[in-house]
């Protein structure tokens, strides 16, 4: 099964629950693959090496049928996307695209 590998997921807070929400929809995304999300959503706090050494946890077993969901902390995206590179040679990342409102692919070799 594909799957689709969410860096880090922006949050923002709700003001009629106090809670921690998403800021964006990704349910649009789970049309290319199960959503797997490589940090936890109340991480901001931790150091971002602590996260990109989870995150290379999560996603050692990335495939050529798998994508990057370009979201949220551009450290981690870049950080995911370094990572595909060095496990298979490129990342296939997602990109979401406000005109057409939907998601297309780009390939990223480095």
């Amino acid at each position: 099964m594909r799957r689709v590998f969410v860096p880090n997921l922006a949050m923002r807070r709700d003001f009629q629950t106090r809670k921690w929400v998403p800021a964006i929809d990704i349910a649009p995304a789970a049309a290319w693959g199960q959503l797997v999300y490589l940090t936890e959503q109340n991480s901001w706090s931790v150091e971002h090496q602590t996260r990109i050494d989870a995150m290379a946890e999560k996603i050692k077993d990335i495939d050529s049928e798998d994508y990057i969901l370009a979201v949220g902390d551009p450290v981690l995206i870049g950080a995911a996307i370094s990572i595909a590179n060095e496990l298979i040679g490129y990342a296939r990342v997602l990109l979401w695209d406000r005109k057409e409102r939907s998601y297309h692919l780009v390939e990223v070799s480095i």
